[in-house]
């Protein structure tokens, strides 16, 4: 049902309800979202099952065990087996209020209950405003209320006043005011009935009609002021922990409203204004310097005395401060908010709390403090965007671009450290390897001027040697990586990979392991990966174990191993699609693909990397694309699809130019046997050529015996090095 505030959604719902539940037996779950928790996941959902006594899973998980991805998505699943669940005890009326104010989490559980199988006995009755359009309509009766008519509206007078006096032209008079509404309608006429005189309309609107019958009681009216700042529910606990008001006052200013229908009792202790409208006309009543005092006092009172709320509503928490004009407060836990969100890959409601943060940021004072803040909201947000959108979102690119002009102003200290560190990423996966290797190089100065923090300096030492790896510098990466390992705390294994993105000492052994293979030392490669294994058995990381089983896949197809490359590239492809890990599920599925066509399932093989090079792209992140395109050409060259294979080749030619050059020497001695096929010995001749001048400048012992077995089976020299 979709119509404006006050048209009677939540009445109809209210009818609904109860004669599902008395008439037919029906088990009945209330929810309502909520304008304070637009941007928790899954609240309403939650508060609406808990009310009801269904047991719902921990949404967060345990920081050990499956990642961010996977636990949402085993959440999502456990709460519709929970509803489904209910439905096959008995026939389930699931009742959400206000979708406007839902969170993105909830819509789409919402959705998949909506595309559910048939025959559950699962009925979903769903309100929101005229606007809302945030549910697929295929599967949904959608009522559209308007405003009633003249008639309508004057039965309605009638029969909410027929217990007291009105006249009918009075009737008539409220009717006319009403205008079609029918919740306006109800509250002037309970407002005309209760105040002495001839029964004349004493109030033309919601905000009139509410003040109206509060200025009558000023104990009553201060209790709705304060009720109304907490939330349309609120609880009595908390209006007494807040202490502006006496206990033995706020329980008669209770008592009177719930005698004046302002509000409704909600369980022991709890209670809830009988509509939004006259939650916010009694919030709205307040002069603004009371208004900012009691949110203030409510975030106090949820932090000291309620803090198992305040941990798990940081959104709330913020909210308070914010409209408490508490910026600096206001920020801390916005940002805790997206950091929650991003922990349970909320990914949309991350970067609501994310930008929120940075928008009231703007509003503190211009210093160190407030530029530091905004680099880490700034890469926070840039994460997040780009983890469901793509490193080429627009949003993510201008995040980016704001923090790196943010961290170039920065003094040595953490915050620019964690700015220098996220952005060389950000520039690796963009395909400027090189321009990501100069930034990594200021990030060593920076973690050892930082010597209270010791974790920076493996981080550091991790990334500056994988970008030297990547650019092709083996022998330059393994000193860096090898103190990266070193330097690494092995009781901080979890809080780094929490940080970080990743654990820096496993990392940094798998690109260990990728350089020493790509120099030929295929024991050390196996060894590296042995370590990093066991880092991650200490402490298992699900995005640090996919890169170390990408790069075990992409070591073993270094050193021609078919089979192994793709035993362990099945391992991380299952790994990389159930944590929703989209770079290493596109690599992984290239290294399997490829495998199975040496394995002679030529079309299968072909298909997948077919698709992982379409989902690489889907991305947005231009680094990692030579492999996939020279892995495709090779395959291309052995189903004989030559012109093909060198269209690819090509391209991933063109993907090294910015500085992602490790796979060039394979590259080109792909292309030389592209040639080949096609008759150009001269042009194969130059291709191998380059092949092996390039491996021996890269000291790439594995690209070096392989161009070189070629370039002599052509009948050419071996350029000087």
């Amino acid at each position: 049902m979709r119509g404006e505030a006050g048209i009677g959604k939540t009445r109809l719902l209210d009818e609904l309800a109860g004669g599902a539940g008395e008439e037919l037996g029906m088990v009945v779950v209330r929810c309502a979202c909520s304008p304070y928790h637009r941007g928790s996941a899954l609240y309403p959902l939650l508060a609406g099952l808990r009310r009801h006594g269904v047991t719902v899973p921990d949404a967060g998980g345990e920081p050990a065990g499956p990642g961010p991805a996977r636990r949402r998505r085993e959440s999502l699943a456990a709460l519709a087996d929970a509803l489904a669940a209910e439905a096959t005890r008995a026939p389930l009326l699931l009742v959400v209020d206000d979708l406007h104010w839902a969170d993105p989490s909830t819509l789409e559980l919402i959705a998949t209950l909506l595309d559910g199988p048939r025959e559950l006995a699962l009925m979903l009755a769903l309100t929101a405003r005229s606007d809302f359009r945030g549910l697929p309509q295929r599967t949904l009766q959608r009522i559209e209320l308007g405003r009633l008519d003249a008639d309508e509206t004057l039965a309605l007078v009638e029969h909410v006043g027929a217990a007291g006096t009105l006249t009918p032209g009075v009737a008539r008079e409220i009717a006319q005011h009403a205008g079609g509404s029918p919740l306006l309608a109800a509250e002037l006429t309970r407002t005309a009935l209760a105040t002495p005189g001839d029964g004349a309309p004493a109030a033309a609107t919601l905000y009139g009609c509410l003040m109206t019958r509060l200025d009558r009681d000023s104990t009553a009216r201060e209790v709705a002021q304060l009720a109304a700042t907490i939330g349309r529910e609120f609880d009595r606990t908390l209006l007494d922990a807040v202490g502006t008001i006496e206990p033995a006052a706020l329980d008669w200013g209770l008592e009177r409203l719930v005698a004046e229908d302002v509000v409704v009792p909600a369980g022991a202790g709890r209670f809830a204004f009988s509509h939004s409208l006259l939650q916010e006309a009694a919030r709205s009543s307040q002069r603004k310097r009371t208004l900012r005092h009691h949110n203030r006092e409510i975030a106090r009172a949820l932090l000291t005395r309620f803090p198992h709320v305040a941990a798990a509503e940081p959104e709330r928490i913020a909210r308070h401060f914010e409209y408490a004009r508490e910026m600096p407060d206001a920020v801390g836990h916005w940002r805790r908010a997206g950091r929650d969100a991003l922990g349970r890959h909320a990914l949309r409601e991350a970067t609501l709390h994310f930008e929120r943060a940075i928008e009231l940021n703007a509003r503190t004072p211009d210093g160190h403090d407030r530029r530091a803040t905004e680099l880490e909201l700034r890469l926070l947000a840039g994460r997040a965007i780009a983890a469901h959108a793509g490193w080429q979102a627009p949003a993510a690119v201008a995040h980016h671009a704001r923090a790196e002009r943010l961290s170039a102003g920065l003094e040595p200290s953490r915050e620019r450290f964690d700015g220098l560190l996220h952005l060389a990423s950000y520039r690796a996966r963009d395909g400027r390897t090189a321009d990501a290797l100069a930034l990594a190089l200021t990030l060593l100065p920076v973690a050892e001027a930082a010597a209270d923090d010791p974790a920076l300096l493996p981080a550091a030492e991790c990334q500056l040697g994988g970008l030297l790896v990547a650019c092709g510098r083996h022998r330059d990466s393994l000193g860096h990586l090898a103190r990266a390992v070193e330097l690494c705390d092995r009781g901080r294994h979890g809080a780094d990979a929490e940080r970080f993105g990743h654990d820096p000492a496993a990392v940094a052994l798998a690109h260990r392991a990728l350089a020493l293979a790509c120099r030929d030392d295929h024991e050390g490669a196996r060894y590296a990966i042995a370590a990093a294994t066991e880092v991650l058995r200490d402490r298992p990381d699900p995005r640090s174990q996919a890169v170390l089983l990408c790069a075990a896949a992409t070591a073993a197809h270094v050193r021609g191993d078919h089979d192994d490359t793709r035993s362990v590239a099945a391992a991380a492809l299952a790994l990389a699609r159930a944590e929703e890990i989209a770079e290493q599920r596109a690599q992984a599925l290239g290294l399997h693909g490829w495998a199975r066509v040496r394995a002679g399932e030529h079309e299968d093989g072909v298909d997948e990397l077919h698709r992982a090079v379409a989902d690489w792209n889907a991305t947005g992140a231009p680094a990692g694309g030579p492999l996939l395109h020279g892995l495709l050409a090779d395959a291309l060259a052995h189903t004989g699809e030559p012109e093909r294979a060198l269209a690819t080749i090509d391209e991933a030619l063109r993907g090294v130019e910015g500085g992602e050059r490790w796979y060039e020497p394979e590259l080109h001695r792909i292309r030389a046997e592209l040639l080949l096929r096609i008759g150009d010995m001269a042009g194969a001749q130059r291709s191998a050529g380059t092949a092996v001048a390039l491996a021996r400048r890269m000291r790439a012992g594995a690209w070096e015996r392989r161009a070189a077995a070629m370039l002599a089976g052509l009948g050419g020299a071996s350029p000087v090095a």
